[in-house]
């Protein structure tokens, strides 16, 4: 139901960027390149809302998970730029990433971007669309990454905890009731006066 929402919000208001998420990492230390952009398409490979896209040109609004898809991870280098001139140039880049959006049926709907602005300082920039995740699941992919990242640059192989599939989850939700739901949730909620 919220991924519903979020798709009808996206097509009613196309220009808005009220649903765009941007986290912006400042990295200090050397960042090895490759292995980041291993880890970022370990976690696209891993987990199937990050290779997902959604269709509405039916009756009903209906999601896919594409069987694999390249992580769009760009790399630029601005150190040559100035470190006076690097804030100005950042947060350009920020606002033209944003006005860049997403096309909700083109997976995948997140971005990356890494610019070194110095030997040992970077900023890594991931852009995603939020109907993709919520506040839960971010620090959980985060999370993986660097321990993928970890992994990867000291030589193992990769191993993520087995969580349940999503799939499962939606599964469960369409086969639940209305009346059902509204009677557990006033029970529930029968002690409060608000």
């Amino acid at each position: 139901p919220m991924q519903s929402g979020l798709l009808f919000q996206a097509l009613y208001a196309p220009d808005s960027d009220a649903y765009f998420v941007q986290s912006i990492f400042e990295l200090e230390g050397e960042v090895d390149v490759p292995a980041l952009k291993q880890a970022w398409q370990k976690m696209s490979d891993y987990y199937p809302i990050l290779r997902t896209g959604f269709v509405w040109q039916t009756l009903e609004s209906l999601q896919y998970v594409l069987e694999s898809v390249e992580v769009p991870f760009m790399v630029e280098n601005w150190e040559d730029v100035g470190k006076e001139n690097q804030e100005e140039a950042l947060q350009s880049f920020i606002r033209e990433d944003r006005e860049k959006g997403f096309d909700l049926s083109k997976p995948p709907l997140f971005r990356l971007t890494l610019i070194q602005c110095a030997t040992n300082h970077y900023y890594l920039i991931w852009s995603q669309h939020h109907i993709l995740m919520d506040g839960w699941s971010t620090p959980i992919i985060l999370g993986n990454v660097l321990k993928a990242y970890t992994d990867i640059k000291e030589g193992k192989a990769i191993h993520l905890k087995t969580s349940r599939p999503y799939r499962d989850y939606i599964a469960w939700l369409q086969k639940q009731t209305l009346d059902e739901a509204e009677i557990f949730w006033k029970e529930y909620l029968s002690s409060f006066e608000g």
